[in-house]
């Protein structure tokens, strides 16, 4: 509760920016998991 209390004093007074962009994370992490998946396939053959 204390914790829930603080954080609500801080975005209380806080302007809150919200973007409406890709995100470059989820776009590594998606090549990633592509990358690693054809690695798999030319593993198995």
């Amino acid at each position: 509760m204390a914790t829930a209390a603080a954080i609500d004093r801080v975005v209380h007074h806080s302007v809150i920016l919200e973007f409406d962009v890709p995100s470059y994370r989820t776009d590594a992490a998606q090549q990633r998991g592509e990358t690693a998946a054809a690695e798999e396939v030319n593993r198995q053959n």
